[in-house]
């Protein structure tokens, strides 16, 4: 994915486990080397397109749904998580609260 940051061009390409490369447009070199920017696989790198955010910030997500928003002007720096984007209730349980045991009474009727 090509973005361009406020002075320079980059193109951003997810490598191995978790990790992406940086490389710089105009001087065709390697810039970074962005290792564990994710836990797992890199599955999409996306620049947010809108007109007044348009190539200052890009997202990448990993195999297990989480979302990473990165800055993109003059060197990518991570500037927050969101954590489980697809909201995978099997990958969510254990966050979730425990549901409270409610004991019922037994009420015996006298004779």
């Amino acid at each position: 994915m090509g973005i361009t940051g406020e002075h320079k061009e980059f193109l951003i390409v997810g490598m191995g486990e978790g990790n992406f490369a940086v490389y710089g447009l105009e001087e065709k070199n390697l810039m970074d080397i962005w290792q564990y920017a994710h836990e797992v696989e890199i599955t999409q790198i996306v620049t947010l397109g809108a007109y007044s955010l348009k190539n200052k910030y890009f997202a990448t997500r990993d195999r297990k749904g989480h979302v990473k928003i990165w800055s993109s002007t003059n060197h990518p720096d991570k500037l927050f998580s969101l954590f489980n984007f697809d909201a995978d209730e099997e990958a969510l349980a254990p966050l979730q609260p425990k549901p409270e045991v409610v004991e019922e009474k037994v009420v015996k009727k006298k004779k």
